[in-house]
């Protein structure tokens, strides 16, 4: 079967999540225990996703997208690449909290778009009720 080359953000974050906690949960405790080893050849297997759109997306995308750099110059790294001789490490707790704005937006549009649907029958059955009475 054929690797899927497209998936969402949300999919890719969520999945490391949930694959991934109990090592968070388990980790030793030093400077960089919030710093989760992860494979991202298991991940695109688990996904059936290309290994490589893992590792790009990732490294590449959202790296630089949620990565960040302090008032005193330490580099806060969302995915780093080698941390501590390890490669491959996601900022677990960070992770966390990008999750939990996705899932908040979503919410967010899902309910603004049911707010619109209700708007639309309510001006449907408006005219509907102008139409019937007109009839009289």
């Amino acid at each position: 079967m054929r690797k899927s080359l497209t998936f969402s953000d949300y999919f890719l974050l969520n999945t490391i999540q949930k694959m991934y906690e109990g090592d968070y949960i388990n980790r030793d405790n030093n400077k960089t225990a919030f710093y989760i080893r992860i494979d991202c050849e298991v991940i695109a297997k688990f996904m059936n996703v290309d290994p490589e759109m893992v590792f790009q997306r990732l490294y590449y995308h959202l790296n630089k997208k949620y990565g960040y750099t302090e008032n005193d110059k330490t580099k806060v790294e969302f995915f780093a690449f080698e941390i501590g001789g390890v490669r491959h490490c996601i900022n677990y707790p960070y992770l966390c909290a990008v999750l939990a704005t996705m899932e908040d937006d979503q919410k967010e549009l899902r309910n603004t778009k049911r707010l619109a649907w209700a708007s639309l029958v309510i001006s449907i059955l408006g005219i509907f009720v102008q139409y019937l009475m007109g009839k009289n």
